[in-house]
């Protein structure tokens, strides 16, 4: 039999990462013990198409094979989990929410986090990475709801609120 050997290869992955199992090895088990041996990485072969395996969540099959003496093929599958995010966390606490009509968005110290439930962590979005529905907010007054995508997805993760208020005038009285 051919048993996967992780090694501390990690077989836990975010939606979109790159799947790297170098390190891998198979341990190969006889009835005779004293056959048993492990194969090196560079000797197993990836039957599975690696590129496209973290596209969605969930757990997923990689089959890996060896040629015993170029010969004989020895197959082993491990399993692979794909993490897909649960929620977001918009914080807009050090970001300006305020302008007046006519002024340019800014965006800077808006932060935004993927939420991994399952796995427990929260993962720091690029905000090159987030498309903002109305770039023209601050052409009128009023309160405005500005609606968040992620890059590559039609789905809104979220809103934030900004206020614009209309120029002030100052008049002054000539005597």
């Amino acid at each position: 039999t051919a048993t996967p050997n992780l090694n501390g290869v990690d077989v836990s992955y975010r939606v979109g990462e790159t799947v790297d199992l170098s390190g891998l090895t198979l341990d190969l088990v006889y009835s005779d013990e004293s056959l048993n041996h492990s194969v090196d990485f560079a000797d197993i072969t990836i039957l599975t198409d690696l590129s496209t395996l973290t596209q969605t969540p969930g757990q997923k099959t990689v089959s890996v094979r060896y040629l015993l003496d170029g010969e004989v093929e020895i197959l082993a599958n491990l399993i692979v989990t794909v993490w897909g995010i649960d929620s977001y966390t918009i914080n807009t606490d050090e970001m300006k929410t305020t302008y007046i009509v006519g002024d340019t968005l800014n965006y800077t110290g808006l932060t935004i986090y993927a939420n991994y439930k399952d796995r427990g962590e929260s993962v720091l979005i690029d905000l090159s990475k987030i498309r903002f529905a109305d770039t023209n907010a601050t052409a009128s007054a009023g309160n405005k709801a500005i609606l968040i995508y992620v890059e590559g997805s039609e789905e809104s993760i979220g809103s934030i609120t900004i206020i614009v208020e209309k120029n002030a005038v100052i008049s002054q009285v000539v005597e």
